[in-house]
């Protein structure tokens, strides 16, 4: 528990964002001053607030992660992988040498990294190898979804997918998001893990009376919430809203969207609500507000790594809210085995909602049904979703050899 530790991440722990919070809810078991905590961070992250940030001792700026790819053929990878390769590959040098002299400033005793970018990923092994400390890593989201994001040709992903098997085999240690993973991992790499997600404080919130807070009984509020990872989905949502001409239980239907980078291109008219980003608190009474909560998985093959293995934080921000939660993900993915575990809300592995929008229409008609959902919300917040086991598995993980 008193073992000075170097954390790596591309995000920076602190308030910002659902992968900030979680990394500094997992750190606060430890004692500050014996962390060396290092932000990875990307251009968009560069503000005041984050170099004010009492969670970052050393921020550095890392480059390079987009792909660059001159012509959409054979000859375009192949220029995209040698430029990637030699262009990120010199800047994380550069990055080690400024990491290894803070680490040896600070005597750490291990490592902490956080595998939430292709640059952690790809010097972390290799880090822990230089200063010949203990790894401990924790997965949030299967590398996939990088290939996804950066535009990242076969070969690179190839690339980047051996260095994370290297890193997951080199660890001593190793935390994930969520059971599939869990299971996938241990299986892969042959070492037990130990979950760590996001969880707020269930007596916090479980003792709050929110059936008085629907705004108005003559609309139906649907409530999203978070990044989108799953745009493809997202949109097919939309497009089944525009096809009921946006009214469900025959009244009309408001979507009520919190996040940043939302980026909508509306076909007819659309009635959407737009909070942009918001603390938990204000999130989780903004949720309050809406009577179903929409959770999207995307359905695009080449995420089926990060749908099979990922655990969705959405969930994690949306059970305290105690509205039914309305899953839209493909057969096979994570969110959809935990759901028949804990059926929080309507499901639909179907990519045409059709399906969703019927099974939305029947639980607002049906008190039973939607009381049902509320309960089986409440208990997953209460048994697996929430601060106190976040605080525990996070003592578990810094402490017990695995």
């Amino acid at each position: 528990m008193h073992q000075k530790l170097l954390v790596i991440s591309g995000n920076a722990p602190g308030y910002d964002g659902v992968g900030a919070i979680l990394i500094r809810q997992i750190l606060e078991v430890l004692s500050r001053q014996n962390l060396r905590i290092i932000a990875l961070r990307n251009r968009d992250q560069i503000n005041t607030k984050n170099i004010n940030n009492p969670w970052v001792d050393l921020s550095l700026l890392r480059r390079y992660e987009p792909s660059f790819r001159p012509f959409p053929n054979l000859a375009g990878e192949l220029i995209s992988f040698s430029a990637n390769r030699l262009l990120l590959g010199r800047h994380i040098n550069k990055l080690m040498a400024s990491v290894v002299e803070a680490s040896k400033q600070h005597q750490c005793q291990a490592i902490f990294a956080v595998l939430d970018c292709p640059t952690v990923i790809l010097m972390a092994e290799k880090l822990a190898k230089q200063l010949n400390l203990p790894l401990y890593c924790f997965v949030m989201d299967h590398p996939n979804l990088f290939v996804r994001d950066f535009g990242y040709d076969r070969f690179f992903k190839a690339y980047l997918l051996r260095c994370f098997d290297r890193v997951m085999n080199y660890a001593d240690r190793i935390a994930v998001a969520g059971e599939t993973m869990q299971t996938a991992f241990e299986k892969r790499y042959g070492k037990q893990s130990v979950i760590l997600r996001q969880g707020l404080d269930y007596e916090k919130y479980a003792c709050r009376d929110n059936s008085h807070k629907l705004l108005n009984p003559d609309c139906v509020r649907i409530g999203f919430a978070g990044s989108l990872t799953a745009k493809d989905t997202f949109e097919q949502f939309l497009a089944s809203l525009d096809r009921c001409q946006w009214r469900l239980a025959d009244k009309p239907v408001i979507l009520r969207i919190l996040g940043a980078h939302i980026k909508l291109i509306p076909t007819g008219p659309q009635h959407i609500e737009y909070f942009g980003w918001r603390s938990l608190d204000e999130l989780v009474t903004l949720m309050e507000e809406c009577n179903i909560l929409y959770l999207p998985q995307s359905f695009e093959p080449s995420l089926k790594d990060f749908t099979e293995l990922s655990f969705p934080n959405k969930l994690c921000t949306y059970i305290p809210a105690k509205r039914p939660i309305a899953l839209h993900a493909p057969p096979g993915s994570s969110i959809v085995n935990f759901y028949s575990k804990y059926a929080c809300g309507p499901l639909s592995t179907s990519y045409q909602c059709d399906e969703l929008l019927d099974s939305l229409e029947s639980t607002l008609k049906n008190r039973q049904v939607y009381k049902q959902y509320q309960d089986s919300a409440d208990e997953v917040f209460a048994k697996e979703i929430n601060r106190q086991q976040l605080t525990q598995n996070s003592i578990l993980f810094f402490n017990k050899n695995l």
